[in-house]
């Protein structure tokens, strides 16, 4: 939006008012599905690269060592705040959802899977990271 970045990859809610606004004009969206709040914006895998998907994922870290009483009411309060009907109609007018439910434990699995789909990705379109 100030004239220095000529291409980037944002989350629907960071770049989701812009768009609409016309201060950023969106290419494609990440993931599998169009996003409802930006629905003519295709996705990179209908324009030609099928399978194609890089999610955001918006979540809370803690201190290693701490104890799972802890962790396991943070992670309560925090997901039963997300799922509110309020929060998610405030969500999806910006493209996005509320995060999916899982504990700490699940969380971690699900990173690491996640970041070796991405690894296959870059490895299979060739991406050279400089």
């Amino acid at each position: 939006m100030g004239d220095e970045i000529h291409l980037a990859g944002a989350s629907a809610i960071a770049a989701s008012g812009a768009i609409r606004s016309g201060k950023l004009r969106g290419l494609a969206t990440l993931g599998l599905t169009r996003i409802a709040a930006l629905p003519y914006l295709p996705t990179v895998a209908e324009q030609g690269y099928p399978g194609f998907k890089i999610t955001n994922r918006y979540a809370l870290y803690a201190p290693a060592g701490m104890p799972r009483p802890i962790l396991a009411a943070i992670n309560r309060v925090v997901t039963e705040g997300m799922h509110t009907p309020q929060m998610a109609q405030r969500l999806a007018a910006d493209g996005s959802r509320p995060a999916e439910r899982m504990t700490p434990e699940e969380l971690r699995v699900s990173m690491k899977r996640e970041y070796a789909e991405i690894e296959q990705q870059v490895k299979r379109l060739n991406i050279k990271i400089q």
